[in-house]
């Protein structure tokens, strides 16, 4: 193989590995999940040096399901925890707004 073709062959293959390594993983995380993180990460870095307490805790959410045929019935629940955060700072004598406001914003209404 000449020089030339050596060099091409080369950098084409250094480009796709660089590629391969760069390329961004689709999440395996459900979006509610994924989005109540951001948005705790998001109110505890907001409260960073500002007065008052920062609580870190979790909510949970239950998806339950329920069968009844005749006399027998059966019921299944998921529970998970989510990612939640108090910021007394921020969040204006109403625990959980700022984050609440953010699930919003990203399009999910979490009820108080």
């Amino acid at each position: 193989m000449k020089l030339k073709q050596y060099a091409v062959v080369s950098l084409v293959a250094s480009v796709l590995a660089l590629s391969g390594c760069s390329s961004v993983k689709p999440s395996d995380e459900a979006p509610e999940m994924m989005a109540a993180r951001q948005c705790a990460d998001q109110v505890y870095t907001a409260s960073k040096n500002k007065a008052g307490k920062t609580k870190l805790t979790s909510i949970m959410k239950d998806e339950s399901t329920f069968f009844r045929v005749g006399d027998s019935s059966q019921e299944t629940h998921h529970i998970q925890g989510f990612p939640y955060i108090e910021s007394t700072a921020l969040d204006n004598g109403k625990p959980g707004s700022s984050w609440r406001a953010c699930m919003l914003v990203k399009g999910f209404n979490i009820p108080v």
